[in-house]
């Protein structure tokens, strides 16, 4: 059964994304590069894996660091004040912590009330989705009005290990709620679960076991179940675009040839009627342009293509729509990760963002596949809403995070790995840009430069040391003095100054970040609190700065942006 327009549209909700957000750490490290120091031919990487670079984080940069900014950004995109969000959902493998949820730390950075419901959800990479569920099923019954969900990861693998070129961090941050502006979700989803042991990390080791090929297997194998579940309850239905978790570019291509051979193929008549997405010339793919027909049109599919018997002009029709349609619709969002690298479950949503801002359509429909390991995927359907651009016209977009980036060296890398303590330090003085309508970041200290809660009663440090003292932290600035930092020493955060990279020097124009605070003069730092500190650093290109400019330019009123915004 093919389903017609109408009943397409029955197929979706009044529950989706009202906004969206990405951010990823600046510092990449070409696959090229690192193939060549451990002796592999490039190729492997470029072709295998389909992964040309991947996102380091910097010293100090962790999940908390990277959520905030992803979700920073989807709240200025959509112009939501935090204090709408009544849910903060927090999909992540990168925990930080064995017990305390780290949705309580975004709610206060944020700034979100107290009365907010807060959820961590782990498994795997489909961590992120699961969040998601959650949150449109607490929409749907009214339990929640608005919610939050940063999917935020850091994958790691031991150096010249096989998973070493699939690294990657990076985070996207989704505002949810009913009758949103970019895309609905559709009210069915496909799901299989099952005991599989094809990647796990266990108690107390840093990095993941995986057995590769039968990892592969179940990925491939669950994400056609899902598909089959979802499908047996809607009907065999045409979308727009698909995407799929994506722990290296190549796997789920692996999984579009299988869908196109054991599925679509049967329907291919009805599918080319279909007129072709056109996409705009400057999303036209670069990194993928040397893949060959051959590459994209594999074994599987040619195999499929011989059973069907099709007459030559015809065939040659079919083999011409299957490999326009992969190259055209398909492959540029795997861009994303081929660039930035596994992000585990925030790739899917990352892969979505990049098709809202250069490919979609109002009313597109896009298929998604998850995939978490241990193994369990989800299949569902998003269609994307008639005003959906005016909240995605801006500079915060994924595009330009993808262009704007620092190389570093292999050496550079390991190093990074190496060392995870906060980087050296320097106390500045900062000056606001003028008429700069986004100023500060407001949070508690104690007096040893604890971050504490605003929480009526339980605003102290439960160290033991004294002082709540509430600082505003510019989002951006230029350096008008620098000083020396003596650790042990925060006096000069009372007298206005702010922490930054030591790198950074008078006039320079910097950024708000908040990284891992080590403290290595705490008394008994084994029983001391994990905590963070707002440690600027220059800006070069960032997408941010661009968003600021815009804002200044701008005369439409702006109900976030306020002398001080309580992120």
């Amino acid at each position: 059964m093919t389903l017609s327009q109408n009943d397409i549209n029955d197929l979706f909700s009044n529950v989706g994304i009202d906004s969206i957000g990405f951010y990823a750490p600046k510092y990449y490290l070409s696959l090229e590069n690192l193939a060549k120091l451990r002796d592999v031919n490039p190729d492997k990487f470029k072709y295998g894996l389909m992964a040309y670079e991947m996102r380091v984080p910097n010293r100090g940069e962790d999940c908390i660091s990277i959520g905030l900014k992803a979700a920073q950004n989807a709240l200025f995109r959509g112009k939501i004040d935090p204090a709408e969000i009544d849910a903060l959902f927090v999909g992540t493998e990168a925990t930080i912590y064995a017990v305390k949820s780290i949705s309580n730390i975004y709610k206060d950075l944020l700034k979100i009330p107290k009365n907010c419901m807060t959820q961590d959800v782990s498994n795997a990479c489909a961590a992120g989705t699961l969040a998601i569920l959650n949150a449109i099923g607490m929409l749907e019954t009214g339990i929640i009005n608005k919610a939050l969900i940063i999917i935020v990861d850091i994958s790691k693998y031991d150096l010249k290990s096989p998973g070493e070129p699939t690294q990657g961090a990076g985070a996207v941050a989704l505002v949810l709620t009913r009758n949103p502006r970019i895309a609905v979700f559709g009210k069915n989803f496909g799901k299989v679960s099952a005991n599989i042991n094809d990647f796990y990390r266990p108690e107390g080791e840093r990095n993941a076991q995986v057995f590769g090929q039968y990892s592969v297997k179940s990925y491939l194998k669950l994400q056609i179940d899902a598909y089959d579940d979802l499908m047996s309850q809607i009907g065999n239905t045409y979308t727009d675009f698909y995407i799929f978790h994506s722990p290296y570019s190549k796997l789920p291509l692996k999984f579009m040839q299988k869908l196109i051979a054991t599925r679509a193929l049967d329907n291919i008549d009805l599918l080319m009627r279909k007129d072709p997405i056109k996409v705009k010339k400057d999303c036209e793919i670069s990194y993928f342009n040397n893949l060959q027909e051959n590459f994209l049109l594999n074994d599987e599919i040619v195999n499929k293509l011989d059973s069907l018997n099709f007459a030559k002009d015809k065939r040659s029709k079919v083999e011409n729509w299957i490999f326009q349609k992969l190259k055209a619709i398909f492959l540029p969002p795997l861009q994303v990760s081929s660039l930035f690298g596994n992000m585990y479950s925030a790739s899917i949503w990352a892969e979505l963002m990049y098709i809202l801002e250069n490919m979609g359509k109002a009313n597109n429909t896009i298929y998604f596949g998850s995939y978490g390991s241990g193994a369990t995927a989800i299949s569902g359907l998003l269609k994307i809403q008639p005003k959906f651009h005016l909240v995605l016209s801006n500079s915060l977009n994924i595009h330009n995070f993808m262009i704007n980036k620092v190389q570093i060296s292999v050496e550079k890398y390991e190093d990074l790995r190496k060392k995870t303590e906060t980087p050296d330090l320097c106390w500045i003085k900062l000056e606001l840009k003028k008429n700069m309508q986004m100023k500060s970041i407001s949070l508690n200290y104690c007096d040893e430069g604890c971050i504490i809660p605003g929480y009526s009663h339980l605003n102290f440090c439960p160290k033991g040391h004294s002082g709540n003292n509430i600082t505003n932290f510019p989002i951006i600035g230029t350096v008008i003095d620098k000083k020396q930092f003596i650790e042990g020493n925060l006096q000069p955060l009372k007298a206005g100054f702010v922490l930054s990279t030591k790198n950074t020097q008078k006039n320079d124009l910097v950024e708000f970040e908040i990284l891992r605070w080590n403290n290595s003069l705490e008394s008994n730092p084994k029983h001391g609190l994990i905590n963070w500190m707002p440690i600027y650093s220059p800006i070069f290109n960032s997408p941010y700065l661009e968003y600021i400019n815009e804002q200044i330019q701008t005369t439409a009123k702006v109900p976030i942006m306020t002398e001080e915004i309580h992120f």
